[in-house]
């Protein structure tokens, strides 16, 4: 019996470890294009930023 169990115990590990493993990789390719959507809009706002604070120093 307690082989078993350990036996259960280790399968449900195994597919917790492969459920996060999985999860990880749907979610770090929509994180990297969610970046590269979001770099250059955020380089746009601080070149706005510096030019008004150059203005505003003037």
């Amino acid at each position: 019996m307690d082989a078993i169990t350990a036996a259960l115990v280790g399968l449900a590990g195994m597919l917790i470890c492969g459920g996060f493993v999985w999860l990880r990789s749907e979610i770090v390719p929509r994180l990297d294009r969610m970046e590269g959507l979001l770099r250059p809009e955020g380089e746009r706002i601080a070149r706005l930023e510096g030019r008004d604070d150059a203005l505003g120093n003037g």
